[in-house]
Order: C-alpha cells, then sequence, then structure tokens
C-alpha cells in the first residue's frame, strides 16, 4: 500500500494552489527547460522503480541528485510537481496504464512521486539526515540478508551470529544516515506504480487543481 503520506497531502488548501500558479508564471525560459529535462529523466528512471529491478538504487539516487540540483537553482519539488501533472500523457502510456498490468508511469505518477520526495527531503533536512550512497544501499541489503540468515539459523537452534560478527558481515550505519527514509521512499515509489490509474488521476488533482476544477479533470 502507498505510505499514510499521500493520504494526508490530499487535504492541500486551495492557498496552495494559488501560490503554485503565481511561481509557474514567473518561472524563466531556463526553469522551465530544467523543469522539462527533469520531467524527461525521472520518466526514464521511474521505470525502474519497482522491487526487483537491479537499476532501483541507481534510478532513485539519480532522481534525488537531479532534483537537489535544480533546488540550488530555486526550484521546488512543488514546481516539479506541479510542471509534471501539466505534462501531456503519451499514447503508449494512455495504452499501457489502460490495457496492461502495473507498474505504471506516465504525468501523474510522477507528479505524486516529486510530493513524495518533497517529505523525503523534508524529513532528512529536519532530522539532519543524509541520503545513503549507492554502496551504502548495497551493504544495507547485505545487512538484511545476513540477519535474516541469522533468524533462519536460529530457528533450527543454530547461532551463527557470532561468526557473522566476528567476520564483520553486517554493517553499522551512522545514525545520521537515512536508511529507513530512503528504503520508504523507494517502497513508497514502487508501490505508487502499482495503483489504478484513475485513483492516481484523481490524487493528483487534488495535489494540483483548485476544487472547482477537480471533477472535471478527473473524468479526462
Amino acid at each position: 500500500m502507498i505510505s499514510y503520506r499521500i493520504t494526508l497531502l490530499v487535504c492541500l488548501p486551495f492557498s496552495l494552489y494559488t501560490m503554485d500558479q503565481t511561481k509557474e508564471s514567473a518561472l524563466t525560459i531556463q526553469q522551465k527547460r530544467d523543469l522539462q529535462c527533469l520531467y524527461k529523466t525521472t520518466y526514464k528512471y521511474f521505470q525502474n522503480l519497482t522491487p526487483i529491478d537491479s537499476l532501483r538504487y541507481v534510478s532513485l539516487l539519480e532522481i534525488i541528485s537531479e532534483t537537489t540540483h535544480l533546488n540550488k537553482q530555486g526550484l521546488t519539488e512543488t514546481d516539479m510537481r506541479q510542471f509534471s501533472f501539466e505534462q501531456k500523457e503519451s499514447v503508449s502510456d494512455r495504452i499501457r496504464n489502460e490495457i496492461e498490468k502495473p507498474p505504471y508511469n506516465g504525468p501523474t505518477y510522477i507528479s505524486i512521486f516529486f510530493e513524495l520526495l518533497s517529505q523525503y527531503k523534508k524529513l532528512i533536512s529536519n532530522q539532519k539526515l543524509t541520503t545513503p550512497s549507492l554502496d551504502q544501499c548495497y551493504q544495507h541489503e547485505d545487512n538484511i540478508m545476513y540477519n535474516d540468515a541469522i533468524a533462519s539459523a536460529q530457528s533450527c537452534n543454530l547461532d551463527i551470529s557470532p561468526i557473522v560478527n566476528s567476520k564483520k558481515l553486517i554493517t553499522n550505519f551512522p545514525l545520521t544516515l537515512a536508511v529507513n527514509p530512503f528504503y520508504q521512499l523507494l517502497q513508497d515509489a514502487c508501490d505508487l506504480r502499482t495503483q489504478d490509474p484513475n485513483t492516481i488521476l484523481t490524487i493528483a488533482s487534488v495535489l494540483c487543481l483548485p476544487a472547482e476544477k477537480i471533477n472535471g479533470n478527473t473524468n479526462r
């Protein structure tokens, strides 16, 4: 299931939309080009955000890196969310999302993902955490594997934890590393891609449109 964070997001007030529209009109030509480039890049990497894709860590880290670069140029995840929502759904996406099974992709999915990413960045900023590196992602995956092995061995009355510890197979991460928030973001993104396209359109419309435009937009 998608994290509870999306449920909370559907209560955004109308005033936020007004602010978004004002910001949109103030975007420079270069910023709009940067957002277009980001959307295309995110669309490509978003394809890899599934629980079993070998490129899922690389892809999510690349998206975070790209957005952080644009943050320094004055663009926010709110700008990214709004811009993505306004992109046209391709014919191939529409056909796939209506006929094929998930995972799905497209403007509304990416728009909601940027809201999830915004929540992630706020969390790690408030708690003064840092995003794990690619190597740390793999090390965390190894930690899970070895901890699962220890638990399985214990179920057979075999204690291998001293051996695992003596061989230093488990990596201890600093408390300032956002391991759990990062993996929650990845899980949320993967879950997001499995949701029904009509439901996703409704969520994205609530996030990006004023009340009087939502009903008509969700039936487009």
